[in-house]
């Protein structure tokens, strides 16, 4: 039984040391939606009867969820939110109307979930699987009108799949995660589909011209699921710090530029659009089209570890970017507030990343790059990536420990500088928020799922 988050700390070690064994990976888990469907049906099959949002892509679910449940909260609807993974705590990833459970409530969710297992001899569950089902017990009970959930990796065999959502949404995907997705662009594309459902209406945020979304089409074709895509029907214009959402046969949304820029604004009309359809599916719902509260919704949504600003002098922010479109735009958003300032890039990255198309991005805009390493067993040691850095030509340290890495960033950026934490989310939920200046003070390392 947990007692508290610190033995949930423990626990989680020992369940992610047993998940990347071989032998685990070998059997049946990995290849299989089984073990997560006996454990839903066992709990009573807790989503069954609350509308849900499925949110799956390799870049900009979170925010898209997060965006999504705010509109959604200013509507008076009642909502849950499970998100992963997390940035400071465990609470942030299980939240209803727009609040973390306490630890009491977080843990009790989770004690019913292994209880429910144990009693009926289930194998024990993965600690995403254990995490989700834990959601969906507090969505239950907290009897939310509608949740919103985040796919963890990938969409047809990830643990949130046993649910049968009102709308599904596909955001950008790119080559992640590859060792368990697939190595081709078109694959990886087929695993997050897998979300679709015969009949469930689809929100891309692929352009018909990308080679995703073609198997997206075809998925959707073969499901009979209704399509809207991005730059046909969904279309976004900006107009200084506007944008401007115009979706088929529906009245534009204007609202104003979010935190994180363009990329930020996409993020959030793949929300809109999918509020849109979610209020055609369930009137009872009794959304309201109308430009105050949306603008209010999306203002209101809190994006932690998205473009977050952390510190001052220098002005320092931190952003779990970990895709090489996603590290570019956050450098875009950063170049604009920020055009004449030095600028000084913590960056930490896992080697199943993408690493030299990450450091492209950055290739020619930053002053300084320093390498660190992410709080996982899978971190690229801080010397090889500052050593491929190096050979792109980059002005680079390499320094082991992230509080020193960005004591050095910020030493060198000066107090009328920039530095930017970012390359991953266990690596910028290593920093605390400080109201006028950075702490600079480690919370508890974190391990990846």
């Amino acid at each position: 039984m947990l007692r508290s988050l610190d033995d949930l700390d423990r626990l989680s070690e020992m369940l992610l040391d047993r998940e990347r064994s071989p032998a685990f990976h070998a059997g049946r888990r990995r290849l299989s939606l089984a073990p997560m469907r006996r454990l839903y049906a066992a709990l009573g099959h807790p989503l069954d009867r609350i509308a849900a949002v499925h949110v799956a892509g390799s870049k900009g679910k979170g925010s898209v969820c997060l965006f999504l449940e705010s509109l959604l909260r200013v509507q008076g609807v009642r909502t849950g939110l499970y998100l992963s993974p997390h940035v400071d705590s465990w609470l942030e990833r299980i939240k209803v109307c727009g609040r973390s459970l306490s630890s009491v409530r977080f843990l009790d969710a989770m004690n019913q979930v292994a209880a429910v297992g144990q009693r009926l001899g289930l194998p024990p569950p993965s600690l995403f699987e254990w995490l989700t089902a834990a959601a969906f017990v507090v969505f239950e009970r907290s009897k939310v009108e509608v949740a919103v959930v985040e796919v963890g990796i990938g969409g047809r065999l990830d643990a949130t799949n046993v649910i049968r959502p009102e709308v599904c949404v596909l955001t950008a995907i790119e080559r992640e995660h590859e060792a368990i997705l697939g190595r081709t662009l078109c694959r990886i594309a087929q695993e997050k589909a897998g979300i679709i459902k015969p009949g469930v209406h689809v929100i891309s945020g692929l352009r018909k011209s990308e080679q995703a979304a073609r198997v997206v089409e075809d998925v959707a074709r073969q499901c009979a699921a209704p399509l809207s895509e991005w730059g046909d029907e969904i279309r976004l214009k900006a107009k200084g710090r506007r944008f401007e959402l115009t979706l088929a046969r529906v009245p534009a949304a204007s609202f104003r530029e979010p935190e994180g820029g363009s990329h930020a604004a996409r993020n959030a009309a793949l929300a809109l659009a999918a509020l849109w359809q979610l209020g055609r599916r369930r009137t009872d719902l009794q959304i309201q089209w109308r430009a105050a509260l949306l603008s209010r919704g999306i203002r209101q949504a809190r994006l932690k570890g998205r473009a977050e600003r952390i510190g001052a002098r220098p002005v320092v922010y931190r952003d779990g970017a970990h895709t090489p479109r996603s590290i570019e735009g956050i450098i875009d958003w950063v170049r604009r507030r920020h055009p004449r300032s030095r600028l000084a890039v913590v960056l930490g990255l896992n080697r199943d990343k993408r690493i030299r198309e990450c450091l492209e991005g950055l290739k020619g805009r930053i002053g300084l790059l320093v390498a660190t390493n992410v709080p996982s067993s899978r971190s690229l040691a801080a010397t090889e990536l500052a050593a491929r850095a190096r050979g792109m030509g980059f002005e680079t340290r390499a320094v082991d420990s992230p509080r020193q890495a960005l004591r050095a960033a910020r030493t060198w950026a000066g107090k009328g500088g920039c530095v930017l934490v970012t390359g991953s989310f266990w690596l910028v939920g290593l920093f605390k928020v400080s109201r006028d200046r950075l702490s600079a003070r480690l919370v508890r390392r974190q391990k990846p799922e």
